[in-house]
């Protein structure tokens, strides 16, 4: 049997596994899915068919649990742990469109699993918790540090995606997967955790704190009273060691075009975040998780409401007919959390005057 030969430039070397994007991966497995219900093959055949027996990734990504047709990762190896990554990859594939995926590229992450939650301990520490300097025969002072354990439990983060059966048949249909998939987990991503937002049905966003007031008078002035306040803040609650600032498109081009190059913390733009507001994030007390598993399923007969917020379906206007206009939909869910492991290493200002 002649194996199949990839044209692409991240297949140029064996063995590829090793030298591809863990993004790419799972963008291979939706692929394979869309395939299969073309086809009527099972998803890994097609993988198999499309990829090469060389693809161990896909193919675990692949691997099923009992009769469902999730993608799942189970086996121990190399190829396993290549796996569990796809999932943070996919998410930093979406960094030039989502600041939250930045956030998550420059923090601890830990992988759920199938754990149902994770603690992970925190200790807010201030300059008067240092060591001191004694000399000889000077009582040396005990520091009680109190530790706390935030809870990192998985949340079920879903979408659809849409694709007629032409481009599921295409040559196109794996980088078209990949963008699509990147491109709405991040900016979904974004919406909740650069939020002021808690629900019980997703991660509580950053900005808990209570907003800072705004510094009034606009310009440039106000723009550097408005990143001293904070800073100071952040200082205040021992945060500092490595800070990023977020903020609507129109304040983060202010923000890079005004500031000297000197100014060398990070300035990330997010169109999640309301108009005229910044905020500043200590990385280095945030985390997050995600779980090793991705769920898809593909329908070519179901009805769809096609609207980001949709409602009951029932007499929407936005519904269409996955089977009259012979189109493919997508559903991805995958799993996952965030905590700031000391409260007020977020900030928060809203309404700047620049």
């Amino acid at each position: 049997m002649v194996k199949p030969i990839s044209l692409r430039l991240e297949d140029a070397a064996i063995p590829e596994d090793r030298r591809i994007s863990p993004a790419a991966f799972l963008a291979r497995a939706a692929t394979a899915h869309l395939r299969s219900f073309i086809s009527g093959q099972t998803p890994i055949n097609v993988a198999k068919g499309i990829y090469g027996e060389g693809d161990l990734v896909t193919v675990e990504i692949l691997k099923t649990k009992a009769a469902t047709t999730s993608a799942t990762t189970q086996q121990a190896g190399w190829a396993r742990e290549l796996a569990r990554t796809a999932v943070l990859a996919t998410i930093q594939d979406a960094a030039s469109v989502s600041a939250a995926a930045s956030i998550i590229g420059r923090s601890l992450s830990l992988d759920l699993g199938a754990l149902a939650q994770l603690s992970v301990p925190s200790r807010p520490l201030t300059p008067s918790d240092a060591a001191k300097f004694l000399g000889e025969g000077q009582p040396i002072p005990v520091r009680n540090f109190n530790f706390a354990a935030g809870a990192l439990r998985p949340f079920a983060l879903k979408t659809i995606t849409t694709y007629s059966r032409e481009l599921a048949e295409s040559s196109s249909i794996e980088a078209t997967v990949r963008q699509t998939l990147a491109e709405t987990f991040g900016l979904g991503i974004d919406s909740v955790m650069l939020s002021t937002g808690s629900s019980p049905s997703q991660p509580a966003g950053l900005f808990q704190s209570t907003p800072i007031t705004a510094t009034a008078g606009g310009g440039l002035v106000a723009m550097l009273g408005d990143i001293e306040a904070l800073f100071g803040a952040l200082a205040q609650n021992g945060a500092g060691a490595n800070v990023v600032i977020v903020a609507a498109l129109p304040q983060a081009a202010a923000l890079k075009g005004q500031l000297s190059p000197k100014f060398d913390w990070p300035i990330y733009a997010s169109t999640a975040m309301a108009l005229k507001s910044i905020g500043a994030i200590d990385t280095t007390s945030f985390v997050s998780g995600f779980a090793s598993e991705v769920d898809f399923e593909v329908s070519g007969a179901t009805a769809l409401a096609m609207d980001t917020a949709p409602g009951d379906i029932s007499g929407a206007p936005s519904v269409k007919s996955a089977y009259q206009l012979e189109m493919l939909a997508l559903r991805a869910t995958m799993h996952i959390s965030w905590i700031m492991r000391v409260a007020g290493h977020a900030q928060l200002i809203t309404n700047v005057s620049w």
